[in-house]
């Protein structure tokens, strides 16, 4: 038995692994969704639009260095992420309005949080960078609760409960 075995290491890299498996096998099925729909819009210059910024949103989630970036529990929750962009796409093509309502409160949130970054010093605490890093957690799973309620959040999310998050690392050093 090598050391790695011994050490109980190998299941973890196991289970990491398995998690690394069911995000790209997520990330695949959301593509591929994301691709029919474009093929079947073909022309609707709106919606193609729309599917683009999915198809965006799909990359900050799953970027090429993922697997270096992302501890073993955020991997737990990544194909749940990368769902519910596939089940927004699919209803989005079917009510864009009804999509847009929906993404306006997701869109302050992401301008916020995207604002703070940039102004980000390289100065800032450690307790600020993970508090960003969070925040930015906390806005998929607000995502999750808005556009695919069905697949439920991992924690209570609320606009409420974000502008309260930004205020409290707008505060921080």
């Amino acid at each position: 038995r090598s050391s790695v075995e011994s050490r109980g290491l190998g299941d973890v890299y196991k289970r990491q692994l398995q998690k690394i498996i069911a995000a790209l096998d997520a990330y695949y099925q959301a593509r591929a969704t994301i691709h029919s729909l474009e093929t079947a819009n073909r022309g609707k210059i709106n919606i193609l639009h729309f599917l683009e910024a999915l198809r965006m949103d799909l990359t900050a989630l799953l970027p090429e260095t993922f697997v270096s970036l992302y501890d073993t529990a955020r991997l737990a929750h990544l194909p749940r992420y990368i769902k519910a962009v596939a089940i927004r796409a699919e209803r989005g093509v079917v009510d864009l309005e009804k999509d847009r309502q929906r993404s306006q409160d997701v869109n302050m949130l992401n301008n916020t949080l995207g604002a703070l970054v940039q102004d980000l010093s390289d100065s800032a605490s450690t307790a600020k960078r993970a508090a960003l890093e969070d925040l930015f957690w906390r806005i998929q799973e607000f995502k999750v609760s808005i556009y695919a309620q069905e697949l439920k959040t991992a924690v209570p999310v609320s606009l409420k409960k974000l502008k309260k998050q930004i205020k409290d690392i707008q505060r921080m050093i």
